[in-house]
């Protein structure tokens, strides 16, 4: 077995949401990318051992969609949109920026296994186009020079998490629209932050904050 006791418990309480076992392969494709950064083959022999279907089932699901990884990515997944509204706004020179910092062509990940750069379509933000994700995290309205900033803020200070709101606040521009909710929790590796599935992490200095507020709270009680 590939995988430890504790995310194959994950795994069975993802499945027991679904009436079907086999319903549950999406899901479980990101815990096996969170684990390794890419599909392996030992994850997908333990997926279909869990879910009950071929290990070419498994394969053919993981082979077909973008999003799942066939080749260990870096740290960081940095998907720059190529679609017509961002093209508009010149995501081409924001495209060229990323590529000229990390020395990456399309798809490529650097020696250090810090970025892996690709082009992508349409990631549903027009409005603030030109757009960016990281680790499936959107920044919007991002020019060539942030985009430069970005990319360095993330080499240097390695972020465990990856939080939209944080690169949206130190890099982004135009939003597509005001975000109604505050959401500190994000992604920590190139798959996304779906709170349901556990995939979504909460970045350390929000939870100290938050745990220190409880210490003030609980103190003035007293």
């Amino acid at each position: 077995m590939s995988w430890e006791k504790e995310l194959v418990e994950k795994a069975n309480e993802i499945i027991e949401l679904y009436p079907e076992k086999r319903s549950a392969l999406g899901p479980l494709l990101y815990l096996a990318q969170e684990k390794d950064g890419h599909i392996s083959n030992d994850s997908i022999v333990e997926i279909s051992n869990l879910i009950g279907i071929t290990e070419v089932q498994v394969k053919s699901v993981a082979s077909f969609y973008s999003m799942y990884k066939e080749e260990q990515t870096g740290k960081y997944l940095l998907s720059v949109c190529k679609s017509i509204s961002c093209e508009i706004n010149d995501s081409r020179s924001v495209i060229n920026s990323v590529k000229d910092f990390t020395g990456l062509e399309n798809y490529e990940t650097d020696s250090d296994k810090v970025f892996t750069f690709e082009e992508v379509e349409c990631i549903g933000a027009c409005g603030g186009a030109p757009a960016v994700q990281v680790n499936y995290e959107t920044v919007e309205g991002l020019t060539p020079e942030k985009s430069i900033q970005m990319c360095e803020w993330l080499k240097e200070e390695r972020p465990n998490v990856i939080v939209a709101e944080e690169l949206q606040d130190k890099f982004g521009g135009i939003k597509s629209f005001d975000w109604a909710i505050k959401d500190n929790t994000g992604s920590s590796y190139s798959v996304p932050g779906f709170q349901n599935i556990g995939t979504a992490k909460e970045k350390s200095k929000w939870k100290k904050h938050y745990y220190l507020q409880s210490i003030c709270v609980n103190f003035l009680k007293t």
